[in-house]
């Protein structure tokens, strides 16, 4: 994750969506118009690929036969379109999907668990560890809101 400075030299986290639906393509060539427009195709066939086998054992190779070009040219796409490699970028939404995960399911047998592994995360420590650096909270206190919310009867709109 990148991070930036404030004027007061402290350091902030910049967050990302990856998310390849949530902003259309257009959209995102007006926020960075110096980007190719062969880098988001590029990335938009890693993020499909990455998605229909769960973020699971993705390689750099695996992106580069998905988008049909080189590894160089892979990360090159990603840091021009995403500002981070492949695979902090999948890293995060891997991370998105889990989250997403466990607030529609609260009620699951051990969903936190049952989530990461759906998702590729096999060490749980190394997991919670990431999901609290980019959600700040630690996965038990996702779902135990999300248990919370779902028992008063709230919808759930956004996280």
């Amino acid at each position: 994750m990148a991070t930036s400075t404030d004027v007061r030299g402290v350091v902030q986290k910049r967050s990302y969506d990856p998310d390849p639906g949530l902003v259309t393509g257009l959209a995102r060539r007006a926020l960075a118009p110096r980007v190719r427009n062969a880098s988001w195709h590029i990335v938009w066939a890693c993020m499909q690929y990455a998605a229909s086998v769960q973020y699971q054992r993705v390689t750099l190779s695996d992106l580069s036969a998905a988008a049909r070009v080189s590894e160089r040219r892979v990360r090159d796409a990603f840091n021009d379109c995403q500002g981070m490699s492949p695979t902090a970028y999948l890293r995060v939404a891997a991370l998105q999907e889990v989250r997403r995960k466990l607030l529609d399911a609260p009620f699951a047998r051990d969903p936190v668990t049952r989530a990461a592994s759906d998702f590729g995360f096999w060490h749980l420590s190394r997991f919670a560890g990431q999901y609290r650096a980019v959600f700040g909270e630690p996965p038990s206190e996702t779902v135990a809101r999300a248990r919370a919310r779902a028992e008063s009867g709230e919808q759930r709109y956004g996280a």
